[in-house]
């Protein structure tokens, strides 16, 4: 038994030897406990202060009052805004639109602006010769607030007509720049002539068309290639309503069609073989249309005019009577008119007046006619020329050539 109490206490001594051997786990598990104890104090407290009931003497009592606007009629008060989360509708986003697909670049319409420019710049040339001309022209209708009075009268008083030249050509001088002819080996020159063979009839009566063939080949400008080969179609226009004297037609040559399909604008005008503008052929001036009536109607005024004057003559010799002075011996004329007389007279005065109209309707006629203009007949297989009034530039059908010959140098065969 001694042996177990000293046993028991040697394991007592070990035991709290090794609890007192670790004090930094106790100390750990005091601060643990108190830290619970106060969190569970807090919310104690905290949980008690929310349930706790409100103090009596602090709630607020409010009387009934008559509020001012208030009645039967009156309108109620909105309602106060809701202080409430609205959310937006949604955004709809459209899908972008396609992107647009690349056409083909068209240098058509480029071409056509150049070449209107070009119109406008020779308009523009025309303009300015046309004030370079050494014709003068006055006009009184014009004031003098335009320009310098001293100079408007220096010039009214100036006659000699080399000054009034020289003062008139004393404008800007216009320069005219010179281009380089790109593509020669496809071009037909300003001023070329073409010549055809027309295969329409014209009659300048009434306007139309005409068409012509070409006679011969046109070459380049260099003479390189044929631009315009023989029986290559031409369309054109002729004016009618020529005037008193006139005997050409102007034609206007507008087309040229070759047998490949090819078309090119020519709005040039046509000649006769020296390269005078207009066509010539027979000319029929329509002389009885328009004296015939006039002169059937002036030889019947002369004739009513011839009866009026013989009634006239017969009339003074066979109505009168006379009676011998026995004093004199002369005869002395009766003033007596016979019934005879009266209707002679009558026949006079009905010859003078049909004479008259008979005048008149022929001036009348012969103003209608005379206004009548020629006719010219042009048969068909003419020869015409076609006067080239613009550069016929076909280089967008042909290679050129110097890029040709210096691909074949990089490139030998």
């Amino acid at each position: 038994m001694a042996a177990d109490f000293d046993e028991e206490g040697r394991l007592a001594g070990e035991t709290i030897t090794r609890q007192s051997s670790n004090p930094g786990m106790a100390l750990g598990a005091l601060f643990f406990a108190l830290a619970v104890l106060v969190l569970g104090l807090f919310w104690y407290a905290s949980a008690r202060k929310q349930n706790r009931p409100q103090n009596v003497a602090e709630e607020t009592f409010a009387t009934a009052r008559l509020q001012p606007g208030l009645g039967f009629n009156a309108t109620p008060a909105p309602a106060p805004p809701q202080n409430k989360f609205v959310i937006p509708p949604p955004v709809v986003v459209n899908d972008p639109p396609p992107a647009p697909k690349a056409e083909p670049f068209d240098d058509s319409e480029a071409k056509r602006l150049a070449e209107l420019e070009r119109l406008r710049k020779e308009a523009e040339a025309k303009i300015q010769a046309r004030l370079r001309s050494p014709m003068l022209i006055v006009s009184d209708k014009e004031g003098l607030t335009n320009g310098d009075p001293s100079k408007v009268t220096a010039e009214d008083k100036e006659e000699d007509p080399h000054r009034r030249f020289l003062a008139n050509s004393e404008h800007q001088v216009t320069k005219a720049y010179a281009e380089e002819v790109r593509r020669p080996d496809a071009l037909v020159p300003q001023g070329y002539m073409i010549r055809a063979t027309l295969e329409t009839a014209i009659q300048s009566d009434l306007a139309g068309m005409v068409r012509a063939i070409t006679t011969e080949d046109v070459y380049s400008f260099d003479g390189r290639r044929v631009l315009i080969p023989k029986g290559t179609m031409l369309t054109g226009e002729y004016k009618s309503g020529l005037a008193y004297g006139q005997t050409r037609v102007f034609v206007v040559w507008t087309r040229l069609l070759r047998a490949d399909g090819v078309s090119l604008m020519l709005q040039s005008p046509g000649t006769d073989a020296l390269g005078r503008s207009g066509l010539t052929g027979e000319v029929d001036t329509h002389f009885l249309q328009r004296f015939s009536s006039a002169t059937l109607l002036t030889l019947a005024g002369g004739a009513a005019q011839f009866a009026s004057a013989l009634g006239q003559n017969y009339n003074q010799y066979q109505g009168q009577q006379f009676v011998l002075d026995p004093a004199s011996g002369t005869l002395i004329p009766l003033n007596a008119v016979s019934q005879g007389q009266i209707l002679l007279n009558a026949r006079q005065i009905g010859a003078q007046t049909v004479a008259q109209s008979v005048t008149r309707m022929a001036q009348e006629a012969l103003r209608n006619d005379i206004k009548v203009p020629p006719t010219i007949h042009i048969d068909q297989g003419t020869p015409v020329i076609v006067f080239v009034k613009r550069d016929l530039d076909f280089s967008d059908l042909y290679p050129d050539p110097v890029k040709e010959a210096l691909y074949e140098l990089r490139h030998p065969k």
